[in-house]
């Protein structure tokens, strides 16, 4: 498109000053910026079970990979076949960054290594390079790293306005408000490596860090490579499971200079983005990744082996971890303590009938036995009584004994088999929760599980049935022995009067309905009434305080006639009358049945016919 056609299409079309003025706002705002999926670390743990075979994944593993790095600042990717890159190319106050992709869960440890180069635009110093390159490790989000480029540069060694960061490398520029305790001149270059930090508010803590100097001539081209290597140990995390506390250690060997080691103990995020870092100020020149050096790290194998603390046997099948080189691995009761372990934390397996005891942590080594011995303690069996009592708290009869049933913790508890006398029954079962029910599968169904370190009772309430009060038969079920009438002389009355005595009568009531003088004191008493010797002091009694009555001669021998004939049962009758007119307030006062006066009146009138 010509100059001229430019002009004419610029001049024509209203809407491209707005939209080249939107684009020009979007580009300041960093609204373009490069945006990378962070990858979340786990928020469960990691559960082994018995038998199973688990192995860590490093993340590091393919950090080789071109893919897995992204370019932020100054920095111009070189790769061919493996990531490298060209931090800085010869500018003044500039830094360039690569970031892993994916943030690295800093409960693990892991150790990062590569060669870096640097070379000073001018002169034969190398260290007059410019200010930082090492390793970095940063909380921030990708977006605030690309707007605070300006704020890293210089004597910031590209961490200055990033909160809680790490900068771990070559501190090539002794600067004199942030280098307390460089070796070199002030304001000059400096062969230092060091490790520093930022506070909360992104500035640079300038005391108490790791710093040693280390020379190092280069090669015939004033051109310094050196292998560094990055390793973190955690030891523990927080809490609240937001930061690990660990040890970094940081190692710089050269062709051409000794190895040398700094090490700093650190309290860091637990997820940080992980990547290298080239920064200059007045200094500047070439600033270099050139390449990652793989892990050495070794894959082994740890045995964990579940043991009956008491017994010390084995009570699972062995579990197998693959886990590298220093790597810590616990096993733990619980997730949150998975989670809050440093390194590889794992949540043990749930046994049956087993409690979890203890574990000690692990560091994986590469020789040798690895082995993690897991402690657990049998689960003794849970009970459950079943008490007896009396509803009747005055009742001092025998009762049945307690039953206990035993069981596993949680399993169901089943209804005891019970036996009862005749005229006993439950009157209400207090379950262990002290509620009150009318059965004992209501009660149990209150309560239904065994518990571990739990012994309930259950209180069965007994009672004992009421005595029913004695019936007698109707008369017509009586069985009576008929009394034949006789004219006879006063042997046949006799006789008569012997046969259906009252003592015989009494035999018959006691055949129909037998109950005992115990039972009854009346029924003792009757037979008494009608003896002999009590009949003849009756009448006698009688014949001696009765007044003479007056007859005319018709009336005597007609009623002689008929006296002589009914003399046998009228007798008795008139008898039988007497005793009972003159015994009937002690029957009446002795005997509270009604039942037992009914027999008498129905006895009378059978006597009668």
């Amino acid at each position: 498109m010509t100059k001229r056609k430019i002009n004419h299409w610029f001049g024509n079309n209203k809407f491209v000053y707005p939209l080249l003025l939107l684009f020009t706002v979007a580009v300041s705002l960093g609204l373009f910026s490069q945006s990378v999926r962070a990858e979340e670390v786990s928020s469960t743990a990691n559960r082994l079970e018995a038998g199973s075979t688990f192995t860590v994944k490093d993340p590091f593993t393919h950090w080789t990979d071109p893919s897995l790095w992204h370019n932020y600042g100054s920095t111009i990717d070189t790769s061919d076949g493996s990531y490298s890159s060209i931090l800085v190319n010869n500018q003044a106050s500039s830094v360039g960054y690569a970031f892993l992709e994916n943030d690295v869960d800093m409960t693990k440890s892991f150790d990062l290594s590569g060669q870096f180069s640097f070379k000073a635009h001018s002169g034969t110093d190398p260290f007059k390079a410019g200010d930082a390159l090492g390793f970095i490790l940063t909380p921030e989000t990708f977006d605030k790293i690309q707007a605070n480029r300006a704020n890293a540069a210089g004597s910031n060694i590209g961490i200055g306005g990033l909160s809680q960061s790490v900068f771990a490398g070559r501190d090539l520029f002794q600067n004199r408000l942030v280098d307390s305790l460089g070796t070199g001149a002030i304001d000059s270059a400096s062969n230092d490596i060091s490790i520093r930090q930022t506070d909360a508010t992104g500035a640079l803590i300038w005391t108490n860090y790791a710093n040693l100097s280390v020379p190092d001539t280069g090669n015939q081209d004033y051109q310094v490579s050196n292998v560094m290597t990055m390793n973190w140990q955690p030891e523990t995390v927080s809490a609240d499971k937001t930061q690990v506390t660990g040890q970094l250690t940081y190692t710089i060997s050269s062709a051409t200079a000794a190895t040398q080691t700094i090490s700093q103990t650190l309290t860091l995020s637990r997820t940080m983005k992980i990547g290298v870092v080239g920064g200059t100020g007045g200094n500047y020149g070439w600033l270099k990744l050139d390449y990652f050096v793989e892990p050495t790290r070794v894959l082994n194998q740890a045995t964990v082996r579940y043991l009956d603390v008491d017994s010390q046997e084995e009570i699972a099948t062995a579990s197998t971890i693959n886990a590298y080189e220093g790597d810590v691995l616990s096993v733990n009761l619980t997730e949150d303590e998975a989670m809050r372990a440093e390194g590889y934390g794992f949540v043990a397996p749930t046994l049956a009938d087993y409690r979890f005891v203890s574990s000690e942590k692990m560091v994986m080594n590469a020789t040798g036995s690895n082995l993690i011995t897991v402690y657990y303690k049998k689960i003794p069996d849970s009970t459950v009584s079943f008490d007896f009592a009396w509803t009747d708290k005055d009742n001092t009869a025998a009762l049945p004994q307690t039953i206990v049933l035993t069981g596993r913790p949680e399993a169901t508890i089943t209804a005891p088999e019970l036996t009862l006398a005749d005229g006993i029954s439950i009157s209400s079962v207090v379950s262990a929760d002290g509620t009150s029910y009318a059965s004992i599968a209501e009660a149990i169904a209150a309560y239904p599980l065994f518990k571990e370190n739990e012994n309930p009772h259950f209180t069965i309430n007994l009672q004992k049935a009421a005595e029913p009060s004695p019936m007698l038969p109707a008369i017509d079920d009586v069985t009576s022995t008929p009394i034949t009438p006789s004219n006879t002389d006063d042997s046949d009355e006799t006789a008569q009067t012997n046969s259906t005595s009252p003592h015989g009568l009494i035999d018959q009531i006691e055949s129909i309905n037998p109950i005992s003088a115990e039972q009854h004191p009346l029924l003792a008493f009757i037979p008494a009434l009608f003896s002999p010797k009590v009949t003849q002091e009756s009448q006698e009694k009688k014949t001696a305080t009765a007044a003479p009555i007056a007859v005319n001669d018709t009336e005597e021998a007609s009623d002689a006639k008929s006296n002589k004939k009914r003399t046998g049962v009228d007798k008795e009758a008139y008898l039988l009358k007497v005793r009972l007119i003159g015994t009937s307030g002690i029957v009446a006062g002795g005997a509270s049945s009604a039942a037992l006066l009914f027999f008498l009146k129905k006895w009378i009138l059978f006597l009668r016919k």
